[in-house]
Order: C-alpha cells, then structure tokens, then sequence
C-alpha cells in the first residue's frame, strides 16, 4: 500500500483537534439555542393564562362535537358612544374562520306592541328552538319569545311569557335558564329569581319567586344556570355564585364581581367571568366540588360579560373592548379575535345552528 504524503498526514494528524473544536462549536451553539427556546417559551408562558392545578378534567370535546356555525349578541341598548339608544336588536354573527360580518343578521322581527330595548340574557329551548330573550328595560321589564328562523335567519315574535301578574318582582331581568319545564330569571333590582311555568296558558300560569338579601342590602343578580335540579346564580354584591335547590341556597362559591354563567354538562364545569379589576377572567368551576379547575385570562380581556362553550372553544363577549374573544378550553390559551369594533356594548351571547 502506498504511504500516505506529509499533507495526507498533517490533515490526518489534525483530524482529532477539528473534530474537536467542531464538537465544541456544536455544544456551544446546542447550547445558545437552548437559551434562546427558554426565553421563548418563558415570554409565552407570560402570554397565555396559567391553567389552574386540577384542570385534569378538562378534555378535549374530540371530533364528534358539535359545532355551532352562528353567534347571537345581545347588546347593551345605551351605548356610551351612541347618542340615541344604542342598539335593542340581537345581531348573528358567523362563527367560521374567513367569514364577512360586516353586515350581521338582525335576529328579531319585532312588533310594535312589544318593543324590545336593553336586552340581555337569552336561550334557545331545546325542544322547539324557540328563543327567548329578556327585556331589561325598568319600565317595560319583560321576558319575550321569538319562534324558529326564517330562511334569512330572522325570528318572529311570538308571545310576551311575563311578567303574569300585576305585582312581578320581575324587574330589571337579566340571566335566563331553563328547568323542569319552567323559565327563570334573574332581576338586578329587586334581588329575586322569578320562575314561569312555560306550560301553562296567558295569564293563568303559576309565577314563583324567591327573594334573597338582607335589609339595606342591595342584591343584584347577573347571570343564571341550571343543573341537576337546581339554579347557578351569580350575584356581585356578594361576590359569589349561589347554587339554589328547591329554592334554598345549599351552597356558596366565592368570586369578586360574577357576571356572565354557563353549564358545560359533557365536562360538569361552571364557566364563570369576573369583572374584577385585580384579575378579570373566566374561570371553570367543578360542579362536584365547586373548586376553580382553569382560568381564562387575556390582556384585552376587562369586562367579560356574555359566555358560550362550542366543542373545546370558548367564546366570551368583552364589554370593555367591545369585542368576541376565543379561547381553547382544555389548554386555556388564547385563540382569536372573533369580532372587534362591536356597535354596542355586548351583553350577553348564545350559539345557534340558523
């Protein structure tokens, strides 16, 4: 074989210190990437909310969920910006990725016999897909029902459900929830929840209410959810969540400022927002032992009113910035604006398949 020549042999006697200092460079470099991916994941880390020890239990609602293509938005109907009355309509928005809404549907067909103005809490019945809607007006305080959609999507007026008696303590509504066949709803001035029997006929239905406080104590109800029998209603005086059975609170959840409630049955959690100004947020209660799992958090997030839960997306309606903000449930991270520059203080929100 032949000898290798003196460059041959200087390059292979040089091969180990290249290798070498080629390994160091690699290290080095591994090393400054390293730094680099921390400081990343640290500054998202600020960017997103910190999911709450326990949050276990919020899954993935996998690809069998449903998902809703509409948006209901109730508005505020007095509108800091607006000089007459702000907007007393509930606009559709479309939920999907690249949608347009410049130009919303308005919702309610509305009668001349019962205007609509400063809504807020509404639902659609299960059964028949109804909406109902609450009319929050001091004077004219009422719960109304609109049928099923048009192909435009509009809903006709059909029937004014209350107040049935002369001497309501419906005033001022403003969270609905459904149960065993009754419609209730939440009152911000006289601190009641006032129940309807929906299977009654005009004014021969049985009203029921409950009436809470302490004497020169205001208790200003805002949202309500039902569950397993009993009523989920927040209350901001108090500062918590009051769960009601038979009528009777049975238990107490501490929260500064609740406003807006939702029931996920599929996870058994309560999602709540808080208006707090020292931390503003959502969170998801568990229904079986009423601790807080995971919170929702977002810098453009200060007044979280309305709430709506589609598959494993969160949608919440911020008073403040006037917008509709996503959030991905099982991971708390923040996803999109859905809507910005609304025309009116969004009150309250609801998913809906027309």
């Amino acid at each position: 074989a032949d000898s290798p020549t003196g460059d041959e042999a200087g390059a292979a006697r040089s091969l180990p210190g290249k290798l070498a200092r080629h390994w160091h460079q690699l290290v080095l470099g591994a090393g400054l990437l390293a730094i680099m991916l921390s400081l990343c994941l640290l500054a998202a880390r600020r960017l997103q909310p910190a999911a709450v020890p326990g949050g276990d239990r919020l899954w993935r609602a996998g690809q069998g969920a449903t998902r809703h293509p509409y948006l209901y938005v109730s508005y505020h109907g007095n509108h800091r910006n607006i000089a007459a009355k702000g907007v007393n309509q509930i606009y559709r928005y479309s939920l999907a990725l690249d949608a347009n809404n410049s130009a919303p549907v308005h919702v309610l067909l509305r009668t001349a016999a019962e205007p609509t103005r400063l809504l807020r809490g509404m639902l659609v019945e299960p059964q028949t897909g109804d909406l109902f809607v609450a009319n929050a007006y001091y004077d004219d305080s009422k719960l109304l029902r609109f049928g099923g959609c048009n192909a435009l999507g509009q809903r006709a007026f059909k029937e004014r459900v209350a107040p049935l008696v002369a001497s309501s303590s419906l005033v001022h509504p403003y969270g609905l929830a459904l149960m065993a066949g009754s419609l209730y709803a939440t009152t911000q001035d006289t601190g009641s929840i006032v129940g309807f029997n929906l299977k009654s006929e005009g004014l021969t239905g049985i009203e029921r209410s409950y009436q809470f406080g302490r004497s020169g104590i205001k208790i200003a109800f805002r949202g309500l959810a039902s569950f397993e029998g009993c009523l989920y209603a927040a209350e901001e005086g108090e500062g918590a969540i009051f769960k009601l059975c038979e009528g009777h609170v049975v238990a107490t959840v501490p929260l500064l400022k609740p406003i807006g409630l939702l029931i996920d049955e599929h996870r058994r959690l309560l999602f709540a927002g808080s208006r707090w100004s020292g931390r503003p947020r959502v969170v998801a209660i568990d229904l079986d032992t009423h601790q807080i799992k995971q919170e929702y958090r977002h810098a453009g997030m200060t007044h979280p009113a309305g709430i709506a839960v589609d598959g494993d997306s969160l949608y919440v309606a911020e008073q403040d910035g006037l917008a509709l903000l996503e959030f991905d449930v099982p991971s708390a991270n923040f996803t999109r604006v859905v809507l910005e520059g609304l025309p009116d203080d969004p009150e309250w929100i609801t998913l809906s398949n027309c």
